[in-house]
Formats: structure tokens, C-alpha cells, sequence
């Protein structure tokens, strides 16, 4: 019998993450255009400002400005898939710290966000 040798999986080299210090500047910068945007243009703003808090790990940040966009346009776009992502981490954080009421508050967010996927969905139909 004979066996064939797996390829060695491709590497990619990761592109160097942006510097903390420029995220922040950044969705600070966001923030002060943000009293000038209007409809679709807001909401974009909100989550290009939820998505920089959350590359600089600053999850709380993001997850406030994400839910703002979420509750004034309901969209399956890069804010909602960031904004499940964080819910997802700060379940696990609350998982590894043993903390249930936190757990079952995550837990429920991330339910409210399937729901409000399949609500989208329907609406597009």
C-alpha cells in the first residue's frame, strides 16, 4: 500500500496589523464626521467606527457603536458580522471566567442577532 505525502499547507504572511494608537485616531476622526452624516451614510460611519474600536481590541467601544448602527438600520453587512464576533468573544471571556449570568447575556445577544438575520433575510425576499 502506498501513501501519499501531504503538501505542506500554504503560509500566507500576515499583513502587519495597524497600530492601536491609528485605529483609535481613526474612529476618532470618524466620530467628529459622524454629526454630519445622515441615513445610509450614518450608518456606515457607525460601523467603520464599531470596526476600528474592534480592530484595536477595544471591544466594549465597538460593540456600543455597532449595536447603534444595528438598531437604527437592521442589515446583514461588516458591522453585523463584526458585532457577532465580538458578542462570540465576550461569551467565551465569560465562559473561561465562569460567569453565567454574563454567558446567558451573550448567549441571548447572539440569538437577538440570528433572529434579526433571518428578519433580512425575509424582508428581502
Amino acid at each position: 500500500m502506498f501513501f501519499k505525502k501531504k503538501a505542506a499547507p500554504v503560509v500566507k504572511p500576515e499583513e502587519p496589523a495597524a497600530n492601536h494608537d491609528e485605529l483609535v485616531e481613526r474612529a476618532q476622526q470618524l466620530l467628529g464626521e459622524l454629526a454630519s452624516k445622515n441615513g445610509e451614510e450614518r450608518i456606515t460611519c457607525l460601523d467603520q467606527i464599531g470596526i476600528c474600536f474592534s480592530d484595536a481590541k477595544e471591544y466594549d467601544q465597538a460593540i456600543s457603536y455597532l449595536e447603534t448602527s444595528l438598531a437604527e438600520k437592521k442589515a446583514v453587512s461588516d458591522g453585523y458580522r463584526t458585532l457577532l464576533k465580538l458578542y462570540n468573544i465576550k461569551r467565551k471571556e465569560a465562559a473561561v471566567a465562569k460567569d453565567d449570568e454574563l454567558l446567558q447575556y451573550y448567549l441571548t445577544k447572539i440569538d437577538d442577532m440570528m433572529r434579526i438575520s433571518k428578519e433580512v433575510m425575509r424582508s428581502n425576499l
